[in-house]
C-alpha cells in the first residue's frame, strides 16, 4: 500500500505501522512508546511529542500530585468521598496545566475518571481534625 497523500485515515496507517515496528524494541528494552498527536499538512506528518517511558513508570497526573500535595497537606489522598449518594471519589491525580478543574478523582461505582475544582476537593477530602 503507497500513501499519496497525508490526511487523518493515513497517519492512522502510519502510526500503526512505527508501533508494529517498534513493539519488538518495546519488548525488548522493557519500555513503553507513545506519540502523542500528529501535526500534518498535504505531504508531511511529524509527531513532536514522542515519549519513551518504563513499563512501570507513573503517569504524569500522578507524578504532578505527589508534586502538589506537598503544598496541600490538609487534602486526604486515601478517603473515599460519598458525593450525592451516587458517586464514590478518590483523588488519582492532579493536571497542572488545568486552570480550574485539575483535580483528577476516580468514581470507584463506574470506575471511570473525573475532574473536580478545588472548592469541591477541599469539601470532600479535607482531612479530618483531631483534638
Amino acid at each position: 500500500m503507497k500513501i499519496e497523500n497525508i490526511n487523518r485515515q493515513s497517519i492512522d496507517v502510519i502510526r500503526k505501522y512505527i508501533a508494529n515496528a517498534l513493539q519488538q524494541i518495546q519488548e525488548d528494552l522493557g519500555v513503553k512508546i507513545n506519540f502523542g498527536n500528529a501535526r500534518y499538512d498535504d505531504d508531511t506528518v511529524r509527531f513532536p511529542n514522542v515519549e519513551v517511558s518504563l513499563e512501570n513508570a507513573k503517569p504524569k497526573e500522578e507524578k504532578d500530585l505527589e508534586w502538589v500535595m506537598k503544598l496541600y497537606d490538609h487534602i486526604d489522598t486515601n478517603k473515599i468521598a460519598d458525593v450525592d449518594g451516587r458517586y464514590k471519589f478518590s483523588i488519582v491525580g492532579y493536571n497542572r496545566k488545568a486552570k480550574k478543574n485539575n483535580w483528577v478523582v476516580l468514581d470507584h461505582v463506574s470506575n471511570k475518571k473525573f475532574v473536580m475544582p478545588m472548592e469541591s476537593v477541599e469539601r470532600y477530602f479535607r482531612k479530618e481534625i483531631t483534638q
